[in-house]
């Protein structure tokens, strides 16, 4: 009697772990489609801003934010938190956020306006990096070199702030590679207006 009460409360918590797991599951696939979408809009919001079409561009991030939001509020109310996609997502948006803001209204929106994760916002800078240095090649293929310095400067700021930042992976999330990308970034930049302005 007591060796089939033993293999009842087994198949008893197989079975509860088994639906807790199938449920998480389902909340994961979820996740992972809410951080798509937040990628994909923030994503097109870059481009668009690329493309001078501003309007456009804050649709995109209207609508990245929305699926932000809906990321947050399923992390925050399950004990199954989604941690990687929304510091991924968050990253994204923030990147496609500053770098419109900045073309649009020629300033870097501030932690605190920007109200969201200290790392993802760390992030998120030093790919922002990338953006400027796009923005600034167009500015010279346009002749525009006072404006593309402007940038540059910028860049430059950005990755001397941040690269003063030293911490492990486990703490910082994916900053020491992604400053050692940002350092490229600079370097390649620094060498591109150096040409045009030699030309």
């Amino acid at each position: 009697m007591k060796e089939k009460n033993k293999i009842h409360n087994l198949k008893n918590d197989i079975e509860y772990v088994r639906r807790l797991l199938d449920s998480r599951e389902e909340l994961q696939t979820k996740a992972l489609l809410l951080m798509r979408e937040v990628v994909r809009n923030s994503g097109r919001a870059i481009n668009s801003c690329h493309s001078k079409k501003p309007a456009e561009a804050k649709k995109y991030l209207d609508s990245a934010e929305q699926f932000l939001k809906e990321l947050e509020e399923m992390s925050s109310k399950t004990k199954f938190y989604f941690r990687d996609y929304l510091a991924h997502a968050e990253q994204e948006y923030l990147e496609a956020k500053m770098f419109y803001h900045y073309l649009v209204e020629q300033r870097l929106l501030s932690l605190k306006e920007l109200s969201m994760g200290e790392v993802s916002y760390l992030n998120a800078l030093c790919d922002l990096i990338g953006e400027l240095r796009r923005k600034m090649l167009q500015l010279l293929i346009d002749d525009q070199a006072a404006e593309a310095e402007k940038v540059f400067v910028l860049m430059q700021d950005i990755f001397d702030e941040v690269s003063t930042l030293k911490y492990s992976d486990s703490i910082a999330g994916d900053l020491r590679r992604k400053t050692d990308v940002a350092r490229i970034q600079v370097e390649n930049a620094r060498s591109e207006l150096f040409r045009y302005i030699k030309k």
